[in-house]
């Protein structure tokens, strides 16, 4: 077996009774050695019995240092802001009339069929009862935005042949 891990003695040895009396010679060191009375530091006589007195004084009295600018000149942001609400203003003017150009002329058949049909709370028996009733109003297609074919149309391909029948 090699004999590398089992070392019986570490080489080091301090003498007897070093550490029990260490503290006390270091001690005896500090106490022979002169430490300097003068650090080379120098202080002004009274000083720590004025400072408050100071400090208040350099608060309260603060000198102004100049003009302060503003980073941005009041009428260059104002007239920006006035110019961008005009162009907003404008253009949004200029979409409105534009939509109101089109008019029911482009509404979307599928767009008026899902309104109708999620919307408006309209029973077939409710609109029959209102054109069979002597004071309801004639429905006219002549002036009409729909054509009476057109009307024909809608109703083949989007109700039922059996409501129709069952009316």
């Amino acid at each position: 077996m090699n004999d590398e891990h089992n070392i019986p003695d570490h080489g080091f040895k301090a003498p007897k009774d070093y550490f029990d009396s260490l503290d006390a010679r270091l001690f005896e060191s500090i106490a022979s050695e002169e430490i300097p009375k003068n650090t080379g530091f120098s202080m002004p006589n009274r000083y720590f019995e004025t400072l408050d007195e100071r400090i208040m004084e350099s608060v309260l009295h603060k000198e102004d240092v100049g003009k302060v600018r503003p980073l941005f000149n009041r009428r260059f942001v104002v007239a920006v802001a006035g110019i961008a609400a005009s162009l907003l203003l404008f253009f949004s003017l200029l979409q409105q009339s534009s939509l109101m150009s089109e008019g029911v002329e482009y509404i979307e058949t599928t767009m008026l069929t899902q309104y109708i049909e999620e919307d408006v709370d309209i029973d077939l028996y409710d609109v029959v009862a209102i054109l069979e009733n002597e004071d309801g109003p004639e429905v006219t297609f002549e002036n009409s935005l729909f054509t009476k074919a057109a009307m024909e149309e809608y109703l083949l391909e989007n109700v039922e042949e059996t409501t129709l029948i069952q009316e």
